[in-house]
């Protein structure tokens, strides 16, 4: 416990640093100087960029009603927006996030082994969408021309073999059924014996739902890049198109980095040392990458606080009218 606590802290702190210390001095400017760039932002442009914020958090609900056949867009959102606050502000956030999927979703009447098929798929998609996609776009942006070097072309042609792989695995049903057997002689027959019903109702789902969750995730992605942009360009800084695809996908594929909770200080300092090496002028860059942090990692976990209390609240009153019912 008190190792947990410690790594917890030392996590947080860090992002911290990075944001408040090393973002800064990267750039060059201290941070009341970014400050001033973000007060320039007009609120109408605020604006646009929340619905567009918004816009992120409510497509990514169509790959957990993909992955959780039943599930209301309502709950989806719910689900996906406390799941996303606990990865940003809890280091290594996925043990908690998978704990209150269940409760959520039990709460709600879904099955344990339908909430387990669909945070293990949700899982998967979202892993493409964090590295197999943007490897996928950085390989595109280097056979186009950009200069992204060798390496990039080598780490696009291992993620789109992994792709490919990962397809067979998963539309393939004897492979299935090879999985399930080596599985089921790794955990014994009593957790064999449960396993191949739990893997026929993840096959069943992919086969039905593969198609939204991926157009999803896709979805997700390119807005996710779009708001990317539209903060830089908010906070004066203009990125031609063909660099931010690859300002994005490296974006993307940072958040994997998870040393802090959610990638936090990561992203931005890899996102704003690229931006530098482009020539980008410090300030501008600097409040560009941390208003796009404001729109993820700060709104988006304020939603999920507001949805978690929201769940809270009504699970409690429910709770109080069964029992007075009693």
């Amino acid at each position: 416990m008190l190792t947990r606590v410690l790594v917890s802290v030392a996590s947080t702190g860090l992002a911290v640093a990075l944001l408040v210390i090393v973002l800064p001095g990267m750039s060059g400017v201290d941070l009341p100087t970014v400050g001033a760039e973000l007060a320039e932002v007009e609120p109408v442009v605020l604006a646009g960029l929340t619905v567009l914020a918004m816009a992120v958090l409510w497509c990514g609900n169509y790959v957990i009603t993909g992955s959780l056949p039943g599930m209301t867009q309502s709950h989806a959102f719910q689900l996906a927006a406390v799941g996303t606050a606990v990865s940003n502000v809890v280091p290594l956030g996925g043990v908690v996030g998978t704990t209150t999927a269940f409760l959520m979703g039990t709460s709600w009447g879904h099955s344990v082994p339908a909430i387990g098929v669909s945070v293990t798929l949700t899982g998967v998609w979202n892993l493409v969408g964090r590295l197999v996609f943007p490897s996928l776009v950085l390989l595109a942006a280097a056979g186009f021309g950009f200069h992204t070097g060798n390496q990039v072309l080598w780490y696009g042609l291992a993620a789109a073999a992994a792709l490919v792989a990962g397809g067979v695995v998963l539309t393939r049903r004897r492979t299935i059924d090879l999985v399930t057997r080596l599985l089921t002689r790794l955990l014994g027959d009593r957790l064999g014996s449960a396993f191949p019903g739990v893997t026929d109702l993840a096959f069943t789902v992919v086969k039905r739902n593969w198609r939204q969750m991926t157009i999803a995730t896709c979805v997700v992605s390119v807005l996710h890049g779009a708001l990317l942009w539209a903060c830089l360009a908010a906070a004066g800084t203009w990125v031609e198109p063909g660099s931010a695809v690859v300002l994005f996908a490296v974006s993307r594929m940072l958040t994997l980095v998870v040393i802090t909770p959610g990638a936090t200080g990561v992203t931005e300092g890899g996102t704003l040392a690229l931006l530098l090496s482009w020539g980008h002028a410090g300030p501008e860059a600097a409040a560009g990458v941390l208003l796009f942090t404001l729109f993820t990692t700060c709104l988006e976990s304020l939603v999920g606080g507001l949805c978690w209390m929201w769940w809270t609240l009504r699970r409690d009153r429910t709770a109080r009218q069964a029992a007075a019912g009693g």
